[in-house]
């Protein structure tokens, strides 16, 4: 794929919200699920009908980081019935914990993607090597088994694989005690598009795709959750 090398015009902000984020992977055609931003109770139901069920609700907050821990992400949402409560209850969770209704610009609603493993893609701009690709798995397991690997930009998509072949969790990728292989070609290609985007991009501090679902082999690589912090100018 050709990148377009003319830098992307952002707002001097800080850290990108999701929305933000999503136009971001966009521009470069790094796969994510489909979403919509609504601000609304109405234009989130109408958000929802437009996708396939299960969907996903997301709160959008300057005020809330990790919104999972906040109360502010509902899965696995089956009909508009569970959207409508699932709305209600994320403005709830967010005024238990001080976040008044004026702090939530709205919620990000999502297709629900399911998968066999979850994935951790991420960028880090060291200050003296430029962009570091950093990959491992993802989810709840970022913290607790710090298996990540790193590499410096630029990156070939060989020396991608070889980063994943060094995480201790890569037999889970590749069939491990006759498991079925995830699609370890497509999450290659992401890493490698995420790697481009960071060289192109050099505004690009940190980027925090937590996590990718990487599905059966064949099947893809997708991004359902993103971060990017931006350099301000």
């Amino acid at each position: 794929m050709t990148m377009n090398t003319v830098p992307v015009n952002h707002p001097p902000i800080h850290v990108l919200n999701e929305v933000e984020s999503r136009k971001i992977l966009k521009e470069y055609a790094v796969p994510h699920n489909k979403s919509a931003f609504a601000k609304t109770k109405e234009e989130t139901i109408q958000e929802a009908d437009k996708m396939e069920f299960p969907v996903v609700l997301k709160v959008v907050s300057p005020l809330i980081v990790h919104k999972s821990d906040f109360g502010g992400v509902q899965i696995n949402l089956q009909n508009i019935q569970e959207v409508e409560e699932a709305f209600d209850l994320i403005y709830e969770n967010a005024k238990k914990r001080g976040v008044v209704s004026n702090g939530i610009e709205g919620v990000i609603v999502q297709e629900m993607i399911e998968g066999k493993e979850e994935i951790l893609v991420g960028i880090k701009r060291d200050p003296i090597f430029g962009p570091v690709l950093v990959v491992g798995l993802g989810g709840v397991f970022v913290e607790l088994l710090k298996d990540v690997s790193l590499g410096i930009a630029p990156l070939e998509e060989n020396e991608i694989l070889n980063m994943l072949k060094k995480l201790k969790a890569y037999p889970l990728l590749n069939g491990y005690r006759g498991k079925e292989k995830l699609d370890i070609d497509a999450l290659v290609q992401l890493c490698k598009k995420v790697v481009d985007m960071a060289i192109r991009e050099d505004g690009i501090l940190e980027m925090d795709l937590n996590p990718v679902i990487l599905r059966e082999e064949g099947k893809g690589a997708i991004a359902v959750d993103a971060r990017i912090v931006l350099q301000e100018k």
